[in-house]
């Protein structure tokens, strides 16, 4: 491998078209293929493919169409058709400068570089630094169960208190809502809680909290969680699958015990039960090991094998197991 100036010179255009507020041109940079991938800071904030390119000109324009990158060392690599480079970036914004730092990988697509995946991390949260969340909602409820602490006993009195937490939310929904504008998501959104309470209702369960697109269930049973899952699954694919761009959503469940340690539950548990949720891919529902272990005590439920993953705030790589379509 050995140093290259001309993919450096690209980069350098790539940060002036955002910095110019030039959404094309920014976007012209990025590859369409549908391994491509972008990642933020926040945990929700990784896109894949065609919603790469959605998901920069929404944001861009949550932040008043242009976002001021000013690089102060990139460095990149080359070797054959593929490269690969960093950026030390200050992001300017109200005459203030935030911290961030950039990774590339870039390859040749007809005869042009073309950036196939690129992580932009900032020293703070998104709504800190730019007064707009750029993510989802589930931390969102997470932050608001854990304050207002809603009664769960209905759902915690069999199992000797033991409940099954469900946290949903709707893949790139800030895409959707630019693409679709706010009275059409809006409708959409009604109809989505309108199909997770009418599964959650027929199977025991119950919506704990609400927020955006992001929902918290709980449940007395594994086996009805995971049976409410794939009906939500089912019936918003039924419902919205057809539509452009379709709507898909992803699930994820843990075991907790609400009753015998509130501190517990409304800490470890419910964070989790989200980080389990975070984990999914679009139309994807995770189990935790524990929720898998009393699925595999007998009964219909067939789960996959299983894959490790790192979940934000819980040290070492835990074990998730996918519920199959």
């Amino acid at each position: 491998m050995e140093p290259s100036d001309e993919v450096r010179r690209v980069l350098e255009r790539w940060f002036a078209a955002a910095r110019d507020g030039d959404s094309e041109g920014f976007t012209a940079r990025l590859s369409k293929d549908p391994g491509s991938l972008t990642i933020g800071s926040d945990e929700a904030e990784w896109y894949r493919g065609d919603a790469v390119h959605q998901i920069s000109r929404a944001q861009m324009a949550d932040l008043g169409g242009r976002l001021p990158m000013y690089e102060r060392e990139t460095e990149a690599w080359v070797e054959g058709n593929v490269a690969w480079a960093a950026a030390r970036v200050d992001i300017r914004l109200d005459g203030e400068e935030i911290p961030a730092r950039a990774t590339f990988v870039l390859h040749i697509e007809h005869g042009d570089w073309r950036i196939v995946q690129y992580h932009l991390s900032l020293a703070v949260a998104d709504e800190e630094a730019f007064g707009v969340d750029l993510t989802k909602s589930i931390a969102a409820i997470v932050e608001q169960v854990q304050e207002e602490r809603p009664e769960l006993r209905s759902s915690a009195k069999a199992l000797n208190g033991i409940v099954t937490l469900m946290f949903t939310d709707v893949v790139d929904s800030t895409v959707i809502n630019q693409l679709l504008g706010d009275r059409a998501w809006l409708e959409i959104l009604r109809e989505h809680d309108r199909l997770i309470t009418t599964a959650a209702e027929s199977h025991g369960g119950e919506v704990v909290k609400r927020m955006g697109d992001g929902s918290m269930l709980a449940f007395p049973s594994a086996r009805r969680a995971v049976s409410c899952a794939v009906e939500i699954r089912s019936n918003i694919a039924a419902a919205m699958g057809g539509l452009d761009p379709p709507i898909r959503i992803r699930m994820g469940l843990h075991l907790g015990e609400p009753l015998r340690d509130a501190d517990d539950f409304f800490g470890s548990a419910v964070n989790f039960a989200a980080r389990v949720s975070a984990a999914a891919g679009p139309g994807e529902i995770l189990v935790s090991d524990v929720v898998a272990d009393v699925l595999n005590q007998g009964g219909d439920v067939t789960l996959g094998e299983g894959r490790e993953v790192e979940l934000k705030g819980f040290p070492g790589r835990r074990r998730v197991f996918e519920v199959p379509r």
